[in-house]
């Protein structure tokens, strides 16, 4: 059965409704949790039809942000990194996860306090839902067979791509 894409205005205004209804009774976080609670308000967090594009100048914290947006993900996450590669994301997710600074981290110069956090964020991210695809090229047609691959087989619940500028157009036959 596939999805339903004509409405009428009564059925519109019906879902519209409801879904204010469902926004009163989870206290306006019906989507996705962002992490950052003035976006949560804003937006109520990312949702399923919402496409949200972040951009800014090369540097500026755009991969971060994106990582903490999923590790704050309350849900299964994929990530499609053009950028970066599974390593440097995983890297930077135990960075989050134990509030341990990155640059130590790659250079292995922890204090001897650090060591614990590091094994503990690890271990708590092993646990969590998070699906990357690091594919230096991937083209559209293959983020969304990945996105519905993920969809299908763990439900996911919100998707993140890094670095749109470099997914290529569809091939042509």
């Amino acid at each position: 059965v596939g999805r339903k894409y004509e409405w009428t205005m009564r059925e519109a205004l019906k879902n519209a409704v409801e879904l204010v209804d469902t926004a009163f009774n989870a206290e306006g976080l019906v989507g996705v949790d962002t992490g950052l609670e003035p976006l949560n308000e804003i937006t109520g967090g990312w949702h399923n039809t919402d496409l949200n594009v972040i951009g800014a100048r090369p540097a500026m914290g755009k991969t971060a942000l994106m990582l903490n947006f999923a590790h704050a993900a309350d849900r299964p996450a994929g990530i499609i990194s053009s950028e970066q590669g599974n390593e440097q994301i995983g890297l930077r997710m135990i960075s989050i996860q134990g509030r341990l600074n990155t640059q130590t981290l790659r250079t292995a110069k922890l204090q001897e306090d650090e060591w614990p956090r590091l094994t503990a964020a690890s271990h708590a991210l092993m646990e969590r839902q998070i699906y990357i695809n690091d594919e230096p090229s991937i083209n559209i047609v293959n983020l969304c067979r990945q996105a519905r691959e993920w969809k299908y087989r763990h439900n996911m619940g919100v998707l993140f791509v890094d670095y749109v500028q470099r997914i290529k157009g569809s091939v042509k036959g």
